[in-house]
């Protein structure tokens, strides 16, 4: 199911001034103005992107529930980006490690 999701929001990102950065588990991470910067357009592309993709997941169907709908939470975030690769690197470790800590203690 989450191949299938993934496969409609790719579709959808390619049209937007938009950088798909991860998908970790169900969420789906994307950014605007990076890495290359977009001027002040990031946050009417984002913001754009989602209203499409919330139309889309109106539209779409569970192959093996096909009489379920989908519900899709969105965040978006506005500010300083300090963008590195190690920077990166560090968020997803971390993003990892709380997400699964629960399990080791």
């Amino acid at each position: 199911m989450l191949n299938d999701l993934y496969t409609c929001f790719d579709a959808i990102v390619e049209n937007f001034d938009v950088y798909k950065i991860e998908t970790i588990g169900d969420a789906y991470f994307v950014v605007s103005g990076l890495p290359l910067r977009n001027d002040d357009l990031h946050a009417g592309e984002i913001a754009s992107m989602s209203l499409r993709m919330l139309q889309e997941i109106k539209r779409f169907k569970i192959r093996h529930r096909p009489n379920d709908t989908l519900k899709l939470r969105i965040g978006l975030h506005s500010g300083v980006c300090f963008y590195s690769a190690e920077f990166y690197i560090v968020c997803i470790i971390r993003h990892i490690f709380l997400k699964h800590m629960d399990k080791y203690n």
